[in-house]
């Protein structure tokens, strides 16, 4: 006798391919710097500081200027650099969750309306975090209580 997998079975299994694709996806996150400046970042600020020190000492015959606008200009572009990551990671979270929002919306037949409307609510809550480490854990959690 052929066992046929039931729709709710279905749902799990790709709700479990959506989890696996999170957890995929946390692992690859590039964790934000933690305390104190990079030896490497050190060394590209202070190149920076004196390049911008050079420049204006050949023009203005001071270089403190300079050497701080080459200090900040390079702390300004690792922040920017910084912002564009977590911006494409977030989105790549977000894809996730609204994945996992189609799926469980189309389970609706299978769910019971009050625990589908819970997991939507854990769903949008999830969306609406800032960091995308907080996202995916967020809607893995979903998952989980599936």
């Amino acid at each position: 006798m052929l066992l046929v997998p039931s729709p709710l079975d279905d749902l799990k299994t790709r709700l479990s391919a959506l989890k696996s694709e999170a957890l995929r996806i946390q692992q690859t996150m590039v964790p934000p710097p933690s305390g104190g400046t990079p030896f490497w970042d050190a060394v590209v600020e202070e190149a920076g500081a004196a390049f911008g020190g050079a420049v204006t000492s050949e023009f203005f015959g001071r270089s403190g200027i300079g050497s701080k606008a080459g200090r900040a200009l390079v702390r300004q572009q690792r922040g920017v650099q910084k912002h564009q990551v977590e911006s494409a990671q977030r989105a790549q979270a977000l894809t996730v969750v609204a994945r996992l929002q189609v799926e469980v919306e189309g389970g609706r037949d299978h769910i019971d309306d009050r625990f589908r409307r819970g997991l939507m609510n854990a769903l949008s809550q999830a969306a609406n975090a800032q960091r995308p480490a907080t996202i995916l854990r967020r809607s893995t959690e979903v998952v989980d209580r599936i």
